[in-house]
């Protein structure tokens, strides 16, 4: 188990993509996405689904 990469469901990318423009706007919601090295999945943004979206990597 600890072999296999961590995933993040396109469900719970769009949710946090929701929340966080619903608090910060736009603007302040890009800001985040691009400093996390996200910007391309504010300017996409995945559908609602359980599907796998983005591998996680391990953080140092």
């Amino acid at each position: 188990m600890e072999d296999q990469p961590k995933r993040a469901t396109k469900l719970a990318i769009r949710a946090s993509l929701d929340g966080i423009t619903d608090i910060l706007g736009k603007n302040g919601a890009k800001i985040i996405f691009r400093s996390a090295g996200l910007l391309d999945v504010f300017e996409n943004p995945p559908e609602y689904s359980w599907d796998p979206s983005i591998t996680i990597p391990e953080q140092a």
